[in-house]
């Protein structure tokens, strides 16, 4: 689910104990490459896909991955672990990062922000979930923001672990 991060045990093993509230995490590491290069070089949107695809880290076809798809499978995967709930990706609002934009970006930089693709669970007051996968503004202060490159992050909260964060390498070989 979130390439090299050990997440599944985790999930249904070690925080069986927690009441999950929440599930947020990048979970492609395609697209936080991109997103990286975007940031921190000041490329555009198609110059990182390009050096994304030469590095090995984007498919030839990235459709999946640049439209958020992969991500919500993988969310949806989480959720279900988490909550107990199947979820089909069909059902789940998707946008990825095709338009995402250097004005985008220093827009994100003016709030203290970054920009990265999140698929995210929450559970409701209602017993309901809430679950998507966006490109968001992630504050800088955010274990989440200092992820970077083909890395991926998940961030589980639990009502006895508070947040609990996984991070490993998300794309290439």
């Amino acid at each position: 689910v979130g390439g090299g991060i050990p997440i599944i045990r985790p999930m249904s093993q070690c925080l069986v104990a927690n009441i999950v509230y929440e599930i947020a995490g990048i979970l492609n590491g395609t697209t936080n490459f991109i997103l990286t290069k975007m940031i921190e070089d000041g490329m555009q949107f198609e110059d990182a896909l390009k050096l994304a695809q030469d590095l090995g880290f984007a498919e030839r076809n990235p459709a999946a991955d640049i439209e958020g798809h992969d991500a919500c499978r993988k969310i949806c995967i989480l959720a279900s672990l988490a909550f107990g709930k199947h979820v089909y990706p069909d059902s789940v609002h998707t946008e990825g990062i095709t338009n995402i934009t250097l004005e985008d970006v220093k827009y994100a930089e003016a709030f203290n922000c970054v920009i990265k693709l999140i698929g995210k669970v929450k559970r409701l007051d209602s017993g309901k979930i809430d679950i998507l996968v966006a490109p968001m503004f992630v504050p800088n202060m955010s274990q989440l923001a200092n992820i970077d490159n083909e890395f991926n992050g998940i961030m589980v909260r639990g009502d006895c672990t508070g947040d609990v964060v996984f991070y490993g390498k998300g794309a290439g070989k």
